[in-house]
């Protein structure tokens, strides 16, 4: 449970000028500081901070954090940090600029009004504070109208663009005595106020940032496009300079890049991070006049320019602009920005303009890296590896889709994540904040929301995901608190599923909501195999939990209602002379659809449904579905293709696996990929995400083969060791657990197989090494030799 503070001392804060209707509030910047003089150097200064909805911190002059993270406003979260190491004895400036976002996303809901809140207390050496808390008698204020709040949403998932005037920037707000004619702010009263009824700290570390810089590719130039000043939409331009551009007018001259006067050109730099990454971009440059645009992307377009989007379609959007005042300034985009190409565009200069080198920092989740494997086959290390790194880039505060297109928590995506995370870096703090967020979501009929905090989309079957991610953190920590504290919220949501079954215990999808189940053209009407398959695991799932913590009627019932799911589903869409799991039933015409799909065949096999069939539906529809030599079988997307091989390796097929995933993913290596895409052809549609960690399940998968590590009682107390050698002749690597890493290194030689482990404190093994017998192992190191003759 999340304790709750009720010692706030600080006042809710906002600028004035503002018009307080709710669509004013749109947009909308503020700058806050505070001038706070002090005796000495203090011993500490911890403080408590958040803002609706974003908010920079500086201290006398130096950026210190960005934040808070995610969160409803009913419960809203905050930051705590202790600033003594930027404080001194003397005058001191606190700076905050605050953004309100003024409008829902899939990553933030707004209600009412924006504010900000600093709650804590510079602490001197002789133990006398000295409050640095938000209150209007203290504080100044400026509403930054510096940003034009009138442009449009980066996308619909997202933000706003920015379109920053640095003409109107206040240059020295950071100095003591600089904005001395800020007023006072707007005192919305003590904390707590609506909406903000309760504040819980963020629960996850403070994110890092990493600096990266991209490389320079080329220059281009083209006629600028009409009306570009005065557009609302920043991407507007693009759409038609991008298919008009010819060669360079600037030059290098070192990390600097020359522009010459504009002449009714738009000149643009192109830069290569190399890969997808999310941050903050800051660009120095020096000039006299003239607008410099940002535009974002993940591809490029044929003739070599960024793709922010073609002229048929109206988002993403994502570019930000800033206008130049006369001398060196820095550029340094407020909201994080994912892309892997940046297009630096100069219009409108009359004199020359000189362009430092963009600067990325990158935002970071601060999870070191405690997994590993090296299988001596180098397409395998990089599928593992680029896996890794495309869960890196979705891993901030939630875990994320994508960091270009949408920056959102959807919950279906993030199990897959964890799975990954479990095998990688073993953190669960960020599975728990979604977990509780998710629940934050029910609505008072029992739906919970599938991508959160926002109302923008329910999809009952990532309710179904909530139930599995919350025996997953159970699973990893050992730890039964979130079960007892979220088991009433599960019989609530499960209440509501069982309210729309039919008499036979099957559900049909649900008006007002989107049953996405995958990307694949799945049946989803009445009644769809594939998502009542997925309500049987939530019941299964549901039926642990609740003996867990000790409530048998609960999970009897669960039990039950799986039961009389499980034999309707049977009657109605399996076919005993085939073996087959058909994709739905049509109650209208009283028969099964013609529809086969891998997903129910593989969620069939994994709830055990007619196990006669599994080795059949393996063989012959799994396989060489996901080797591309079936077409008449729906095929799943790289997000379900991690449920599919797991059902190929609950039936032992692991050679057949790591050669699917050679073949599938080692596809992509061969196209140049170096994150993994959303979808097996991501240039089927030019907005699909290239960064997308649902489709990381090898780096997971690769792990439990190879190194044979799984827990097989909660907290990791207990794991089944049970490598396989599936053609290599050298794997070593190590899977995170609570009590420490288990190592696990192994060769093959004149077919005798030596495998090599070591247990940490506290764990015990079972190790089933193929040849038939049975051992045990407990801390400390272990070898065994198995003749593979």
């Amino acid at each position: 449970m999340t304790k709750q503070r009720t010692d706030w001392q600080a006042h809710w804060l906002w600028a004035p000028g503002w018009n307080q209707r709710y669509r004013r509030y749109a947009n909308t910047y503020a700058f806050f500081r505070l001038v706070v003089e002090l005796p000495a150097t203090p011993a500490g200064a911890v403080v408590r901070l958040t803002a609706d909805a974003r908010y920079r911190l500086w201290v006398n002059g130096e950026h210190v954090l960005r934040g808070p993270a995610r969160g409803y406003q009913r419960s809203y979260p905050y930051d705590e940090l202790d600033l003594a190491p930027w404080l001194r004895e003397g005058s001191n400036v606190l700076g905050i600029l605050a953004h309100c976002i003024g409008d829902n996303t899939f990553s933030s809901e707004f209600d009412t009004r924006p504010g900000v809140l600093l709650d804590g207390a510079a602490v001197m050496p002789n133990g006398l504070p000295v409050r640095l808390d938000t209150h209007p008698s203290t504080w100044t204020t400026w509403a930054a109208e510096c940003y034009r709040q009138e442009v449009h949403r980066s996308s619909v998932q997202t933000g706003w663009q920015e379109d920053c005037d640095l003409r109107r920037w206040p240059v020295d707000w950071l100095r003591p005595d600089g904005a001395t004619e800020w007023p006072r702010p707007v005192d919305l009263g003590p904390h707590p106020q609506p909406p903000w009824h309760q504040l819980e700290p963020r629960g996850i570390p403070l994110l890092t940032e990493t600096e990266r810089r991209p490389e320079p590719l080329t220059c281009y130039v083209a006629e600028a496009a009409e009306g570009w000043e005065t557009v609302t939409d920043l991407s507007a331009p693009l759409v038609t300079e991008a298919y008009r551009l010819e060669a360079a007018a600037a030059k290098p001259e070192g990390e600097w890049w020359q522009v010459p006067p504009a002449s009714g050109r738009a000149v643009a730099v192109l830069y290569d991070l190399g890969l997808t990454c999310l941050g903050h971009t800051e660009l120095v440059v020096e000039a006299a006049d003239g607008v410099v645009d940002l535009a974002y992307a993940e591809r490029l377009l044929p003739n070599g320019f960024v793709a922010t989007r073609p002229p048929e379609d109206t988002q993403p959007r994502h570019v930000d602009r800033f206008r130049l005042r006369p001398g060196e300034q820095k550029l340094a985009v407020f909201n994080p920005r994912g892309y892997r190409y940046l297009a630096v565009i100069v219009r409108g200069n009359q004199q020359p303009v000189r362009l430092g080198a963009p600067v990325l920092r990158e935002v970071n989740y601060p999870a070191a890296q405690r997994g590993r494997l090296a299988t001596g086959e180098e397409r395998l290390d990089r599928v593992w590896e680029i896996g890794l790194a495309t869960l890196r880039r979705n891993m901030t505060d939630a875990y994320t889709d994508c960091p270009w297109r949408e920056q959102a928590q959807w919950w279906g995506d993030a199990r897959v994540e964890f799975l990954i995370n479990a095998y990688t870096l073993g953190d669960t703090a960020l599975l728990a904040r979604g977990i509780r967020q998710c629940a934050q979501s029910m609505l008072p009929n029992g739906l919970m929301y599938g991508v959160f905090p926002s109302k923008a989309a329910i999809l009952p079957d990532y309710n179904f995901v909530w139930a599995e991610t919350l025996w997953d953190h159970y699973w990893h920590t050992g730890s039964d608190a979130l079960l007892r504290q979220w088991a009433e919220a599960l019989r609530r949501n499960l209440a509501w599923f069982r309210e729309h079954t039919d008499e036979n215990g099957l559900l049909a999808p649900p008006d007002g909501t989107w049953l996405f189940l995958d990307w694949a053209p799945l049946y989803r009407g009445r009644y769809s195999t594939v998502y009542n398959l997925r309500y049987l695991q939530a019941l299964a799932t549901a039926a642990q939990i609740f003996n867990q913590v000790g409530d048998a009627a609960s999970a009897d019932a669960c039990i039950g209602r799986g039961m009389l799911t499980a034999l309707s589903l049977t009657q109605h869409v399996f076919d005993p002379e085939t073996g087959l799991w058909h994709d739905g039933f049509d109650p209208a015409k009283g028969e099964r659809l013609e529809q086969i799909s891998a997903h129910a065949q593989a969620l069939a096999i994994l709830l055990g449904l007619e196990p006669q069939s599994h080795d059949y539906l393996c063989q012959e529809v799994l396989i060489p579905t996901m080797l591309q030599q079936r077409d008449d079988v729906v095929a799943p997307s790289p997000f379900f293709s991690a449920f599919v091989l797991e059902a190929l390796m609950q039936r032992g097929y692991l050679d057949e696996v790591v050669e699917i995933i050679r073949h599938r993913w080692g596809a992509w290596l061969d196209q140049g990929h170096r994150t993994w895409p959303e979808e097996w052809d991501p240039s089927r549609q030019w907005n699909l995400s290239l960064c997308h960690a649902w489709s990381g399940a090898p780096t997971w998968l690769l792990s439990v083969i190879l190194l044979g590590v799984r827990p097989v009682e909660a907290g990791w107390s207990r794991i089944l060791l049970a490598p396989r050698p599936a053609g290599l002749t050298k794997v070593s690597g190590s899977v995170p657990a609570p009590q420490g890493e288990v190592q696990v290194e192994w060769t093959v030689h004149n077919n005798i197989w030596e495998v090599n482990a070591t247990l940490p404190p506290g764990m015990e093994a079972v190790v089933d090494l193929g040849d038939g017998e049975r051992r045990t192992a407990t801390t400390g190191k272990h070898r065994w030799e198995v003749d593979l003759y």
